[in-house]
């Protein structure tokens, strides 16, 4: 395990600085790369929603409104596995 931490570390200390002075390059407006940044974006606010009903679950699993909630939620997340199956098509 000290091994793979030390790897690890060496290959930080190589590429941390490119990575951290990489000049993110915007995609046009409308452009398939800018749609899927778009769906990525929707994913996330998404994901926040859930975050707080699904820790408030973990403590009161009984709690029905709660279950009913997230099944509302996933339901709505499951529109997403379409659009990274499309990506993973892609490209």
């Amino acid at each position: 395990m000290e091994d793979i931490k030390v790897l690890t570390n060496k290959v930080l200390n190589i590429f941390h600085v490119p990575i951290r002075d990489f000049v993110r390059v915007e995609p046009k407006a409308d452009s398939f790369l800018d749609v899927l940044e778009q769906n990525n974006h929707e994913m996330e606010v998404l994901l926040d929603k859930i975050r707080p009903f699904f820790k408030k679950f973990v403590k009161e699993t009984d709690n029905t409104d709660l279950h009913k909630k997230l099944i509302e939620q996933f339901t709505q997340l499951e529109v997403f596995a379409k659009h990274y199956t499309i990506k993973e098509n892609v490209l």
